[in-house]
């Protein structure tokens, strides 16, 4: 699924839109790496991980784009540190 369409599924589904507003403002902080070890953070995250909004990508040169970037990556900006991000794009 495409990030765009999670995003807009995540903010229908009550629990799924508590946890994404936690991660990001998990996320938010100057050092992530605190804020992930945070135990509301790691709910969330958990939580979340189980939601499409966790695995979903988006395609190049896709309308909006730059919207779904921004979703994809304010999810998984604090799990990608320190490893490639070959998986972002998927052939379309």
């Amino acid at each position: 699924m495409d990030c765009l369409r999670a995003t807009e599924k995540c903010n229908q589904d009550q629990k799924c839109s508590h946890r994404f507003r936690i991660m990001r403002q998990c996320l938010a902080g100057k050092d992530r790496n605190t804020m992930l070890a945070n135990r509301d953070c790691q709910v969330a995250l958990e939580v979340l991980q189980e939601m499409d909004l966790f695995d979903c990508r988006c395609k190049r040169g896709m309308k909006k784009e730059m919207q779904c970037l921004q979703s994809y990556w304010s999810i998984n900006i604090g799990l990608t540190e320190g490893k490639s991000s070959l998986g972002l794009w998927i052939n379309g």
